[in-house]
């Protein structure tokens, strides 16, 4: 896996400071060049909506599907990001 870039989306709402903590978190606890964040605001997707709606902030890596609800702290979610290699 390595150089490989991981797409991670974070499932958000509008005016959700749990989601803003959640992207700070990745962009300082994640090696920046081994990842893209994709934000997704669940408000306009009714599926997504019913899906995610009481668990946002949930961090999604595309290609395994595997998911981080929150909470979650700098620790926790390193060691999620490692699990997958």
């Amino acid at each position: 896996m390595s150089g490989q870039v991981i797409e991670l989306v974070l499932y958000s709402g509008p005016h959700c400071p749990l989601c803003e903590q959640a992207v700070r978190l990745v962009r300082a606890s994640l090696p920046a060049d081994r990842y893209r964040l994709m934000e997704v605001d669940i408000s306009g997707d009714r599926v997504t909506k019913k899906a995610y709606g009481l668990r946002i902030p949930v961090l999604r890596e595309v290609c395994s599907g595997r998911e981080l609800g929150w909470p979650f702290d700098a620790d926790l979610l390193r060691r999620w990001w490692a699990a997958r290699l």
